[in-house]
């Protein structure tokens, strides 16, 4: 046999084997001998055995190649996700005892540094499956459901794969599915992460009938069937287009700075490619998240400014600034001195400079530089430092009743704000500059706003969504938890 140097976990899943065990151990392991070069773990899981196959595992175990895992309770599941965490190395091969093809594994090996999981597929043209004509029915049947409901784009989600550990090792927490369709769903989210799957032939001969009646399992697989249903669409299917890498969706982060924990998960999450910008917050951050800022290599992602004069304390006098409706009362009410607020705006500016920080844009905390004149005062300092843009609201879109809500008195405080300092009926600058193809969201609010944002005339425009991980007020922590949940392994 060719020489194979690699190291693989074998994870074999067994259920009242006695019969068929032994004799199935020994023949994979005199297989595995002609692999040359091979480095190989062997790891039994007992998934709840009530027969002698327990005792016939543990016969294996002198061997140091050979681990036995051994679970009370019977759950496909959890043997096959016990086995994953379990494994040793990262190339992993899951099989059962009664059905393995060493040939799917010849051709899946070579292929598995361009392709993160490899499916044997029972229903390709090439395969030969020699299993009862109403076993291969249910598996046709099931691979029509998997398509037509789940949007799997490939024919078979049972039986023999091969995947490297690191790729797959972050979705394992999130399959909800415990019995017969652990490894559909594990598919499945694979799939709308992005990960390539290749699918190769294989030979199946059973050798043996099932040991389930078929009523008791079509019972226990519809029942997991519509809590995976159900999961697809609340979970996966709605953001299927936003989490596309191809996508032309991206993410702000608005808030950088206020608490070094979450500034270090967002910095983790940023070879998603999903991440545009961060904006920072001058008289909240600290070295340590300053720190995490210059080591970011890609140049793609952008840094802002994020101007704050609403929570905190001032950089300038260190005193409390006024909440929000005391500031915007004051504001409207000429109640601040100009020269202060051009002083505040100028020294958090600064601050971020003089950390060498390269500042590409300037917006605010709760929107404040969309009011004259905090919009006037942003402007004269983007052009004094050379900072190339200010956050838009020509583009701001809204969907949903509340984002519109919350629109609408922005525009209002903004045409507001303009009057009473120019006497005229006028919208701040910030208003007036369109990009024709680009749109930006301030708020995601609820699942909705994916129903309605995905339409055709959407879909070649370039789309800035803004999420605020840290503050109460806004929704929007569970999308940054759910951009978390998909790209951080």
């Amino acid at each position: 046999m060719k020489n194979v140097n690699k190291k693989i976990s074998f994870i074999i899943p067994v259920h009242n084997e006695e019969e068929y065990l032994e004799k199935q151990l020994i023949k994979i392991i005199n297989h595995l001998k002609k692999f040359s070069n091979l480095i190989y773990e062997l790891l039994i899981i007992n998934n709840g055995s009530n027969d002698k196959t327990l005792n016939i595992a543990k016969k294996f175990i002198k061997e140091k190649k050979i681990k036995l895992i051994n679970l009370k309770y019977p759950s496909y599941g959890n043997a096959i996700k016990h086995g994953i965490l379990k494994s040793s190395f990262d190339i992993l091969v899951q099989f059962d005892i009664d059905f393995f093809d060493f040939n799917f594994l010849k051709k899946g090996l070579r292929l598995i540094e361009k392709y993160p999981i490899i499916v044997g597929s029972k229903i390709l043209k090439k395969s030969k499956d020699l299993r009862p004509r109403f076993r291969i029915l249910i598996t046709k049947v099931f691979s029509f459901l998997t398509k037509k409901i789940f949007l799997y784009q490939g024919t078979d989600t049972h039986g023999i794969k091969i995947f490297r550990k690191k790729d797959i090792i972050g979705l394992i927490n999130k399959v909800k599915s415990k019995n017969h369709l652990f490894d559909t769903e594990l598919l499945i989210r694979a799939q709308f992460q992005n990960l390539k799957i290749k699918e190769l032939p294989v030979n199946i001969k059973e050798i043996r009938p099932t040991r389930f009646p078929y009523h008791t399992r079509l019972i226990s697989f519809f029942r997991e069937f519509i809590i995976l249903v159900y999961f697809f669409y609340k979970e996966i299917l709605p953001f299927k287009n936003l989490f596309n890498k191809n996508s032309n969706f991206n993410f702000i982060i608005d808030d950088y700075g206020c608490q070094y924990k979450i500034d270090k998960k967002i910095i983790t999450l940023l070879p998603s490619k999903k991440i545009a910008k961060i904006s920072i917050l001058p008289n909240y951050i600290t070295k340590k998240s300053i720190d995490l800022l210059k080591k970011i290599k890609d140049k793609n992602i952008k840094l802002a400014c994020h101007i704050n004069l609403t929570e905190g304390k001032s950089i300038t006098s260190q005193s409390n600034f006024d909440n929000l409706p005391f500031f915007i009362l004051k504001l409207f009410f000429n109640l601040y001195r100009l020269e202060n607020l051009k002083k505040e705006i100028e020294s958090q500016i600064c601050f971020l400079i003089n950390q060498g920080l390269k500042i590409d844009e300037i917006n605010s905390h709760q929107h404040i530089h969309a009011l004259t004149p905090i919009n006037e005062i942003c402007l004269n300092l983007a052009k004094k430092y050379k900072i190339k843009k200010i956050r838009k609201y020509k583009n701001l879109k809204a969907i949903t009743f509340k984002a519109k809500i919350k629109l609408f008195i922005l525009k209002t405080l903004a045409l507001i704000s303009y009057l009473t300092k120019n006497k005229k009926i006028k919208m701040p600058s910030c208003w007036n500059i369109k990009n024709k193809n680009y749109l930006t969201f301030l708020s995601l609010e609820d699942k909705s706003f994916f129903d309605k944002l995905f339409t055709k005339e959407r879909k070649k425009l370039k789309i800035d969504i803004v999420i605020h991980p840290f503050f109460s007020y806004d929704n929007d922590k569970r999308y940054f938890k759910l951009l978390k949940n998909n790209y951080e392994n």
